[in-house]
């Protein structure tokens, strides 16, 4: 199954580094800069496009 993890260079309850853990190996990651642990409404678009159905 596809997966993309979304996470915020600034997040202080799930650090950016977690997307590199052995569960994630086979994910497709994106960290966004200044974004803490919710999704501001500057990046929804880019969130959005980053998301595909298959």
């Amino acid at each position: 199954m596809p997966t993309l993890l979304i996470n915020g260079a600034d997040d202080p309850t799930v650090r950016p580094a977690a997307a590199h853990s052995p569960a994630a190996s086979r994910a497709r990651s994106e960290v966004y800069p200044a974004m803490g642990h919710s999704f501001p409404a500057a990046v929804w678009d880019r969130v959005a496009d980053g998301v595909t159905v298959s």
